[in-house]
C-alpha cells in the first residue's frame, strides 16, 4: 500500500446494486474493491411499489475483519420506510474479508 504524507490516496470503489454504487470515502486506501458475497435487497411495502413512490437513501458503513457491515448510518433519506428497509438489508450483507478493516463506504440506493 502506498502512503504519501500520512494520507492514503482515495479510491473509487463500485459495487453494482441496481442503481446504487458503493464508494469509499475520501482519504481512504487505494485497495481492491470489497466483493459482496451475500446481498439482500431492500424490501418495501406493496403500497410504495404500486403507486410508484420513488426515493433515495444514502448510507455509510464500515466493514469489520470478517466482512460484516458495521457502524451503519443513514446520511440522507427521502422516506423513513426506505431508510429502514436499506438498514435491515445492509445488516445482512456479507463481503469478502477486506484488505483493511474500518474504511468508511457510502452507498446510495435509489428506489424507482
Amino acid at each position: 500500500m502506498k502512503v504519501e504524507n500520512n494520507r492514503i490516496r482515495s479510491a473509487l470503489l463500485l459495487l453494482v446494486l441496481g442503481t446504487g454504487s458503493l464508494v469509499a470515502q475520501p482519504e481512504t486506501a487505494e485497495l481492491r474493491e470489497p466483493r459482496a458475497i451475500r446481498v439482500v435487497e431492500p424490501m418495501v411495502s406493496y403500497t410504495f411499489g404500486r403507486y410508484g413512490i420513488t426515493g433515495k437513501v444514502e448510507v455509510t458503513f464500515q466493514l469489520n475483519e470478517q466482512g460484516h457491515p458495521r457502524n451503519i448510518k443513514v446520511e440522507a433519506a427521502s422516506h423513513t420506510e426506505y431508510a429502514e428497509s436499506v438498514l435491515n438489508a445492509l445488516r445482512q450483507w456479507r463481503f469478502e474479508q477486506p484488505e483493511v478493516a474500518g474504511i468508511t463506504y457510502r452507498l446510495p440506493v435509489l428506489f424507482n
